[in-house]
């Protein structure tokens, strides 16, 4: 019998690698802990887990896993031949397709919220900001979530810049919105797109406050 009330993770990733939803809840949903299942006892659960309304088309993995509220930790699983298999598994894939309409806006997880158009095309309508403290050698995480004003009917890139309190660009990246996976000439007017970005700190990076900036480029 289990010695701890365990729980599920369940995430569901997107093809550009990043987790776009996941829900973590205990295993008998919180009515009948895994401490009180006795050995051999089969436990059948239902679980939902939304796609997101701006998600882009695509295939997405959906990977669960154990941990234990006890340790702290995740458990670590084994296939039937004994081999590991870390600390999580794939059960299989789903095949993400376009929406057709605009999502309300509303309902999407937007942190900060704002208006930036871009040369009458593209809109900027919001972002989300890891945490806002890192060190040297840090990943700097952001969403970004783009809306098409009309069809751009062309492949714009966006190009983020880490800028120190005196202007100097110390680290950028520079690609198409969604990794490449959906680009901007494919999307419908009122199209909303989540890109997900990363910045690498410096590891010479000096202390201090440091701006995002993201620039768009006409292809």
């Amino acid at each position: 019998p289990p010695d701890d009330d365990y729980g599920l993770f369940a995430h569901l990733i997107g093809p550009d690698g990043e987790v776009w939803r996941q829900a973590s809840d205990p295993l008998g949903l919180g009515v009948r802990g895994t401490r009180r299942w006795p050995t051999d006892e089969l436990v059948v659960e239902q679980r939902r887990l939304g796609v997101p309304p701006d998600a882009v088309p695509g295939e997405y993995r959906l990977v669960v896993g154990l941990e234990s509220p006890s340790t702290q930790r995740r458990l670590e699983a084994a296939s039937p031949d004994g081999a590991n298999l870390g600390n999580q598994v794939v059960l299989g894939t789903v095949s993400v397709q376009k929406v057709p309409f605009p999502p309300n806006l509303a309902l999407l997880p937007i942190r900060h919220r704002h208006s930036h158009t871009f040369d009458d095309a593209l809109r900027l309508i919001g972002h989300n900001l890891g945490p806002d403290q890192v060190r040297p050698g840090d990943r700097v995480s952001l969403a970004l979530f783009w809306q098409a004003n009309k069809s751009p009917g062309r492949d714009y890139q966006a190009r983020l810049r880490l800028v120190d309190a005196a202007g100097v660009s110390v680290a950028e990246s520079v690609g198409t919105p969604a990794g490449g996976i959906h680009p901007t000439s494919r999307w419908f007017a009122g199209e909303v797109v989540r890109d997900h970005r990363r910045l690498i700190v410096p590891p010479t990076a000096a202390v201090g406050p440091y701006a995002v900036q993201v620039e768009v480029l006409n292809g």
